[in-house]
């Protein structure tokens, strides 16, 4: 068994409004490893950008095949690529942030710290997943007493404390 980190690139695919929208989530494109992914590996879902980090997980359920992209909601014509199916099985309720990512040693030579713009999967090591999966576990065990919501404002001396 293999395990994978999948990029989503919000600039392309309008992540989410998909998961607004209430589909559920049964396949993502790639590009790279076609003859390797294979039923029961595991994936980590990230997303790019400003706010990159870990938002899902969950593993895949066959091999990739190629046929026809839904364009819905996708922001350039995706046409026809490999697709590999997938069950998430979580989604985060806190993306596990990039930056706590690249902070840990075992990250170090990731694929998608070091080569970001490479095409789908990343393959990850057994201790780039460990560091992930740990970092997936203190996010979703912990409450960091945060109880903001967009838009609300906090004094930076409470901000620097906390």
């Amino acid at each position: 068994m293999a395990t994978w980190l999948l990029n989503c690139n919000p600039k392309t695919f309008r992540l989410d409004e998909y998961r607004d929208s209430g589909e559920v989530l049964t396949s993502w494109t790639i590009a790279r490893h076609r003859d390797e992914v294979a039923a029961d590996d595991e994936f980590v879902l990230w997303v790019s950008g400003p706010n990159a980090g870990v938002a899902a997980y969950g593993h895949f359920t066959g091999p990739a095949e190629y046929g026809q992209v839904d364009p819905r909601y996708w922001t350039i014509e995706p046409g026809q690529k490999f697709l590999v199916p997938l069950e998430v099985d979580k989604w985060l309720d806190l993306r596990v942030p990039k930056a706590q990512l690249a902070g840990d040693a075992r990250m170090a030579e990731a694929t998608i710290l070091r080569q970001p713009f490479a095409g789908n999967p990343h393959r990850l090591t057994t201790d780039q997943w460990q560091a992930i999966r740990e970092a997936i576990d203190v996010t979703e065990n912990s409450d960091p007493g945060w109880h903001l919501n967009p838009g609300d404002t906090i004094r930076r001396t409470d901000l620097h404390t906390r």
